[in-house]
Order: C-alpha cells, then structure tokens, then sequence
C-alpha cells in the first residue's frame, strides 16, 4: 500500500499498524523506541477510563440548587456535607487530579516524538 505525502525517515507507525491510505505518516506519532509507543498506549488508555471515571463521579453528586423551592422557603441555603457527599468530593478531585496529570504527561509524550 502506497502512502502519499512526506514521510520520516525511519518512522512507523506505533505497534507496526498500516497506515490510512489517505494519512501521510507525519500524521502519526513517531516514536524511536517500542516502550515509548506502548507509554502511548498505556497513557491514552489510562486518559479514557479516567474520562469514564470523571464524568460518572460528577453525576453522582447530589444537585447543590433547590431550583424553584428556594422561592417557597423550603430550600436548605447552608446545609452542611454528609459524610458520602465529603467522600465523593474527595474522590472527584483525586479523578480530576490524575486525568489533568496523565493529559500534561500525554502532551509531553507527544512533544518529545
């Protein structure tokens, strides 16, 4: 299979996979050694699930607005965390913390190939 467009020299694509015919090979990460393309892998992996992991976290609060019932009166304004919520909060921010840290560890990876 013919790829058009320029190509490095000694670069292929991570893990041997052929090339899209209509993607030239600058178009992928080039990457000298094979650990460097499973680091890849395993990051990009590890930014999906963490993607799942944060986004479920979130739903999982309760709503902080009581919407239309705070104009009856009948909404909590200064209602304190219970010990679940506290925890969520603690596990949100951990989840939050690690997808930031594996997307600068990502950005880094891909500035280096």
């Amino acid at each position: 299979m013919e790829v058009s467009g320029p190509e490095r020299e000694g670069c292929s694509p991570a893990w041997g996979l052929e090339v899209h015919p209509g993607l030239s090979k600058l178009d992928w990460p080039c990457y000298n050694t094979p650990l460097m393309a499973a680091l890849h892998l395993v990051l990009g992996f590890l930014q999906f699930t963490l993607s799942i992991a944060l986004v479920v976290a979130v739903l999982l609060h309760t709503a902080k607005g009581e919407g239309l019932a705070a104009i009856g009166g009948s909404a909590q304004l200064f209602g304190s965390q219970k010990g679940v919520e506290a925890g969520l909060n603690r596990v949100t921010s951990v989840i939050a913390g690690l997808w930031f840290a594996v997307a600068i560890a990502l950005a880094l990876l891909a500035r280096a190939s």
